[in-house]
């Protein structure tokens, strides 16, 4: 995950100075740097791309709970429990917040540990950009090379069983995965059969790769200084000062069977990047992308 948002958004910033240089006009030493610019945007969204086109809404309210879901909350411990499914793990619906905190680590630690085979789907998408250089006809010039550059479909992985998948698999970090605290709400449910937990995370700016930031508990997010980092390589420079990366509307489902084995986990957020005062060569610009993130494991083969 952490790899390819670096890629995209780095791909941004320097897709930003490509077009400046393209809508400058420039004829002397200025059209060289466009081609190297290019040149490295295109070798490393070939690459590394992985951004996909699936049409998601915006998250704007906390999800409230269904017909059968129980919210889980401090004051609710002794909320009567839904109906019981076969034996095999505890059941989650009714449980206290930091009780559910706990269940849902369980299921995400005994996935690390068994090492399944499974299916990765990785599915990242552009949703805004805009630029203060030249104005709005270097916004239209920015969208256009974003549309060159990136492929349509998502990225599918197929995991090994025995792959070790902390590095990839809801974040790398220990035991427990999550804490109380980190969650804005955790809900429980069954459906079909199964027991289905949602985790909503709220927002987090500027998350580092610690396990204090709640981000890195369920992924690897990119940070600022990651943006910067890669950019430079193009020839292009940026003040961490005046980099933001606000994460939001965070949002985990896992599903279990009655055998307490993960059989679907889902991850999304937004990232809302903004970085002022990018320079390449004489050229300086600020820019604001939002991008949307979704990571599918299924398939799972125990």
């Amino acid at each position: 995950m952490k790899k390819a948002q670096v890629s995209i958004l780095a791909f941004l910033l320097a897709a930003a100075m490509l077009a400046g240089f393209a809508a400058c006009g420039r004829e002397a030493a200025e059209p060289a740097a466009l081609m190297t610019t290019e040149a490295a945007i295109t070798e490393q969204t070939r690459m590394e791309r992985t951004t996909g086109q699936t049409t998601t809404e915006h998250m704007t309210e906390p999800a409230t709970a269904e017909t059968g879901e129980t919210t889980a909350t401090e004051e609710n411990t002794n909320a009567e429990p839904a109906a019981a499914v076969p034996e095999g793990v505890p059941n989650p619906v009714g449980l206290s917040k930091a009780d559910l905190v706990g269940w849902y680590n369980e299921r995400i630690n005994y996935v690390r540990d068994q090492r399944p085979r499974m299916t990765r789907t990785e599915t990242m998408k552009i949703l805004a950009i805009e630029t203060t250089l030249l104005g709005g006809a270097v916004d239209g010039i920015v969208n256009a090379a974003v549309k060159r550059f990136m492929p349509g479909d998502p990225a599918v992985e197929t995991i090994q069983k025995g792959t070790d998948n902390r590095d990839f698999f809801m974040g790398s970090m220990p035991s427990p995965v999550i804490r109380p605290a980190d969650a804005q709400s955790i809900t429980a449910k069954q459906e079909g059969g199964n027991y289905v937990v949602t985790l909503l995370l709220g927002s987090e700016t500027n998350p580092k790769n610690d396990g204090v930031s709640k981000y890195s508990r369920i992924g690897s997010p990119a940070t600022a200084q990651d943006i910067l980092d890669t950019v430079s390589g193009m020839g292009i420079t940026g003040d961490i000062n005046k980099t933001t990366l606000l994460y939001h509307d965070g949002k985990v489902v896992v599903t279990v069977n009655p055998k307490g084995e993960v059989i679907r986990l889902s991850g999304e957020f937004y990232v809302d990047a903004q970085a002022r005062e990018v320079r390449a060569s004489i050229l300086k610009t600020d820019l604001t992308a939002k991008q949307y993130a979704q990571h599918v494991f299924s398939g799972f083969v125990y």
